[in-house]
């Protein structure tokens, strides 16, 4: 993977959030030069969570085109080589994507919020009525509406949309995000419908820094 090239003006966040690989909890660094960095803590020394993460550099080896059983043989050639055995979570991590792509099923990635705006197609597949102060910890008063802002105006429905398979890939995006509820009821949006949708960031800083996906335009396809 290169190395970004920063340049004056890069605008960095950083927030906290759970590995999608082992499902820790990290902080998650990007800036709009393009770097994408999982830490295991904020600030220095700044542990970096790959170095303690074997699911993240097998997923990036499946994600480059080798296949699971491919990943295997090459996990078992290097504990030959130390002596040592693959640990039974690591082993089941990598037979589960075996198991999905011997049942053609899809391999969903869920998309961080990093660098907006983000344009995203594909089909609703769960959504609901949401509470932001009851999901971020809030209680619901003038500073905390100061702070979630937008998502605070008004009553908000959360939205997960995953990208449709196409033949030639096995991996596929998938994002949450929030819509106001009256753009639902007037759009008549539901499961399984097949949506365009454009997404901006909302950050809010408490004692976890959050960055979320909300919907700018969502446009219904069918």
């Amino acid at each position: 993977m290169s190395v970004p090239t920063h340049r004056a003006g890069c605008k960095t966040r950083i927030f906290k959030t759970n590995c999608h690989d082992c499902g820790k909890p990290v902080w998650f660094f990007a800036c709009s030069c393009g770097s994408r960095v999982f830490f295991d803590g904020k600030g220095a020394p700044w542990p970096l969570h790959a170095e303690k993460c074997p699911n993240y550099h097998i997923r990036l080896l499946i994600e480059d085109g080798n296949r699971p059983s491919t990943v295997r043989k090459m996990l078992e050639a290097e504990a030959r080589v130390r002596n040592s055995t693959i640990p039974d979570n690591v082993l089941a991590y990598i037979a589960g994507y075996e198991r999905t792509i011997e049942n053609k099923k899809a391999i969903v990635k869920d998309v961080l919020p990093a660098e907006d705006p983000l344009n995203i197609t594909g089909v609703i597949i769960k959504m609901g009525p949401i509470n932001v102060f009851k999901r971020y910890g809030f209680t619901e008063n003038p500073i905390s509406k100061a702070v979630l802002g937008v998502l605070a105006s008004e009553p908000q429905y959360e939205i997960v949309l995953r990208e449709e398979q196409t033949p030639d890939s096995i991996f596929v995006q998938q994002c949450t995000f929030f819509v106001p509820q009256k753009t639902v009821n007037t759009m008549n949006l539901r499961v399984k419908q097949k949506t365009e949708t454009t997404l901006i960031l909302k950050d809010f800083v408490g004692d976890d820094d959050q960055a979320v996906w909300i919907a700018k335009k969502i446009n219904r396809l069918q």
